[in-house]
């Protein structure tokens, strides 16, 4: 086990990726992990060969915020980008690359503000994507078993994380650590299957991340031998093969009973 991992794509230039950090010797892209990246398979290379430069660059992002800091060792040169919303794709990374171009003189500069119109306008050719390759994967024509079964609290391992699963206006939704001011809507896939992926604008009105796979959206029930419903498999890393289960405990209504007596 290492905590360097090797970023994706291939480079001519350094580029190496440990601990959140990113090094590129430029010309270079300064941060292959970037939903800009993603959305546009791609972005033009920072800096020139005429100027060689080591870039180490680190971006942060929790719901509501994104952040960037880029340190260029051979200048004592540091930038540092905050961002107070979660937009469509990444513009700290190119807010932050605008006027270093001109501050190095770079020969090459590259007109950032068309870039970002181009990831604006594929994030919803994302979503329908996303729709498609769910879409291609459901088994059609089956209906789902009475939404009550899958009723409970989910758990692993310790316990330390628990996902609720309930039934409002008959529909299910799904609550960590028993949120229900965070509950995601659940909409029926196939078997026992169950979808969370809802309209870009949904999602972001929540502050919550819309660049994801697919498998991301989808979380499977599985019955045990007397077909009743004992876990719930979520696929939200693609580096996970079988991805991560959770196991049924006892339901909301025995649990508040068991409150109840205890009280």
């Amino acid at each position: 086990m290492s905590a360097q991992s090797p970023p994706p794509g291939l480079s001519l230039q350094e580029s190496s990726y440990g601990m959140g950090w990113f090094r590129a010797q430029l010309p270079n892209i300064l941060w292959k992990l970037s939903p800009n990246h993603t959305l546009l398979g791609g972005e033009p290379p920072f800096g020139d060969t005429i100027t060689p430069m080591l870039a180490i660059s680190r971006r942060g992002s929790i719901p509501g915020a994104r952040s960037a800091v880029c340190i260029f060792p051979h200048t004592e040169t540091v930038t540092i980008i905050l961002g107070n919303t979660l937009p469509l794709h990444d513009p700290c990374d190119w807010i932050m690359q605008l006027p270093l171009q001109t501050i190095f003189e770079f020969a090459i500069k590259h007109d950032h503000l068309q870039w970002t119109k181009k990831a604006v306008q594929a994030e919803p050719r994302w979503y329908e994507s996303l729709r498609e390759q769910l879409e291609s994967k459901r088994v059609k024509h089956i209906s789902p078993r009475d939404l009550e079964a899958f009723v409970g609290y989910f758990t692993k391992g310790t316990g330390l994380l628990t996902i609720k699963v309930s039934v409002k206006a008959e529909r299910l939704h799904m609550a960590f650590h028993g949120r229900d001011d965070e509950s995601l809507k659940l909409d029926h896939h196939d078997c026992d299957r169950f979808c969370c992926l809802q309209p870009p604008n949904d999602l972001v009105s929540r502050e919550r991340m819309v660049i994801q796979h697919a498998e991301y959206y989808r979380f499977d029930f599985e019955a045990q031998t007397d077909d009743r419903i004992n876990k719930l498999t979520s696929m939200h890393d693609p580096e996970w093969i079988v991805g991560e289960t959770f196991f049924k405990g006892i339901t909301s209504k025995e649990r508040s009973e068991s409150h109840n007596s205890v009280s």
